[in-house]
């Protein structure tokens, strides 16, 4: 026995009707300003400004460098992403076990042997 749709309910977005944007017009009709700059560009202007970018970069690895060796998660994940890459997802196994190679497992030793010398 098929189940048939049911067409007969209405649009459960019907009530919003009223409150759309007429066809034709912007929700945001200034937008931007005309020679604004984002964020991320100017950014990026000011880090490949010769000598002067080039301190402002060596004065953020030093930050990032300082909070990770501090604790600071975010920064030690971020150092470590950009070392060796993003960690990828395993696949779990139904026994809950993560799918790694002898060499990654060896690897991962080895990164915590080095993060336990960092205490000491």
């Amino acid at each position: 026995m098929d189940k048939q749709p049911d067409n007969s309910r209405k649009n459960p977005a019907e009530h919003l009707k009223g409150h759309q944007w007429p066809k034709g017009t912007s929700g945001n009709p200034k937008g931007r300003p005309q020679g604004s700059v984002s964020l991320t560009t100017e950014l990026r202007r000011r880090l490949n400004e010769g000598d002067d970018g080039h301190k402002l970069i060596q004065a953020l690895i030093g930050k990032a460098l300082q909070l990770a060796l501090q604790g600071d998660y975010k920064f030690f994940n971020l150092i470590l992403e950009r070392i060796d890459g993003k960690v990828v997802d395993k696949v779990i196994h139904a026994d809950a076990t993560p799918d790694f190679t002898d060499d990654e497992i060896k690897r991962i030793e080895k990164l915590v042997e080095a993060a336990d010398d960092w205490d000491d």
